[in-house]
């Protein structure tokens, strides 16, 4: 099977069965990102609220170890040029914190802007490090960087050199 949706909605699909969790799981190609990324979303309907939050995981952690998963399988023995990135999606939870992180960025922004001075995120995943990184390369005036080491690293916004 070629097409990348499909082996991940496969995938995730089969490791929610062996779980004994077993659901449909819809893809598509990422509404934000480019082509090459997709979202495959979890129908959590057949589930309870407690097997719900049990996938989500505390602050997103058994979610975003699927992810990593997917990530790091699903692009095995696929040409580089052709890596695809997976985003999986139960009960809107990334679709909410996205819509949070792109608030953290344009706060930075305007803080930024308005001070002259570099604010320092803390407290973000490499995902969500990665995804603001993304959001911010957006504006021309803006900067970021990663600092520090795991478990206390963060991302720093700033303003772009106007030094030639």
């Amino acid at each position: 099977m070629s097409d990348p949706g499909d082996r991940g909605r496969i995938w995730l699909e089969g490791l929610l069965a062996r779980l004994g969790l077993p659901t449909q799981v819809q893809a598509q190609h990422d509404p934000i990102d480019n082509a090459l990324n997709y979202w495959l979303t979890i129908d959590g309907s057949p589930w309870s609220p407690e097997q719900i939050t049990s996938v989500v995981g505390e602050a997103g952690v058994t979610l975003d170890a699927m992810q990593y998963l997917a990530n790091m399988l699903l692009n095995v023995g696929v040409d580089r040029d052709d890596h695809c990135g997976y985003t999986i999606e139960l009960n809107g939870y990334r679709a909410q914190q996205r819509a949070e992180l792109e608030s953290v960025a344009a706060n930075a922004v305007s803080q930024v802007r308005e001070t002259g001075e570099s604010v320092a995120i803390d407290s973000l995943s490499s995902s969500q490090r990665k995804q603001l990184h993304a959001m911010l390369a957006a504006y021309s005036d803006i900067a970021t960087h990663s600092e520090g080491q795991e478990p206390h690293r963060r991302l720093v916004v700033a303003l772009k050199s106007t030094e030639a």
